[in-house]
């Protein structure tokens, strides 16, 4: 028995780690037979692994001028202990492996960390909806649990901003350079009941948010337009349980949100 991958001590089980079972059919003679046991008599032997080291501790006996019409073997590795990556059995040591664990897509015995491909990572580009490669999962084996390293790439060019829990949004020019800007608006904001900020984007500083403004503090909705005919978007926003708006224009000069100016409507105006 042998093993290739990384050095890490493995309690392997040939046959079946508690139970197992393995059967040599002899049929070079009349009388037949069954070998179930390896040298000593044990069914289920264990046998702790070393990364590159044959382990030559365990044989079977067998009578001379035998024909063996069929064998079978039920390996079983811990999972509370490291795996020793790729294990192969090979009887006689005449490089004929009877049993092996190796190869592309089947990963660490008992540790399965490669996708059917042999590649330990996977590269998925999505439209919505998309799906990784297949994962080889020996027959009859019990997961006992499982751990994901996802990491995101978007493929347009943006970035993310730290916006903190968006109530809603609205979209407008409030610089004039034809291209719109973001006005969020968010009731988490530390040391403020409901504030709104603006997000816009240029070829020299890319994405720039401005500082959190205040504005009414029910307020759950946005509305942009260009109120005073500067050129540039204002912000409002609406509180429905007061029937009150806020107006927010943008400063000609330097496109910054300016203060909140309340304008209180006639009850269920809005």
């Amino acid at each position: 028995m042998d093993q290739t991958g990384r050095t890490a001590p493995l309690l392997l089980v040939l046959l079946l780690l508690l139970q197992c079972f393995a059967a040599v059919t002899v049929s070079a003679n009349p009388t037949g037979g069954t070998v179930s046991t390896f040298d000593g008599g044990q069914a289920a032997p264990s046998v702790s692994l070393t990364a590159g080291v044959v382990d030559t501790s365990m044989g079977i006996e067998v009578p001379r001028n035998v024909t063996f019409e069929s064998a079978s073997f039920l390996v079983n590795a811990k999972d509370e202990v490291p795996t020793p990556g790729q294990v192969y059995i090979d009887i006689g040591q005449d490089g004929v492996k009877e049993w092996a664990f190796e190869g592309a897509g089947y990963g660490h015995l008992g540790h399965q960390q490669s996708f059917i491909t042999g590649a330990t990572t996977d590269v998925l580009y999505s439209t919505g909806s998309v799906s990784s490669s297949m994962v080889n999962i020996p027959y009859a084996a019990s997961i006992d649990s499982v751990d994901l390293d996802v990491n995101f790439t978007s493929a347009v060019a943006g970035g993310l901003v730290p916006t903190g829990v968006v109530t809603t949004f609205a979209s407008g020019d409030m610089d004039n350079d034809t291209l719109p800007e973001i006005t969020v608006l968010s009731k988490t904001v530390t040391g403020f009941n409901t504030a709104i900020s603006r997000i816009d984007w240029n070829a020299s500083t890319g994405l720039n948010m401005s500082s959190w403004v205040a504005t009414c503090a029910g307020a759950t909705e946005l509305s942009m337009a260009d109120f005073d005919g500067d050129g540039m978007d204002d912000v409002v926003s609406f509180d429905y349980t007061t029937s009150n708006a806020c107006v927010h224009f943008t400063n000609s000069t330097t496109a910054s949100l300016g203060a909140a100016q309340l304008v209180v409507l006639n009850s269920n105006s809005i």
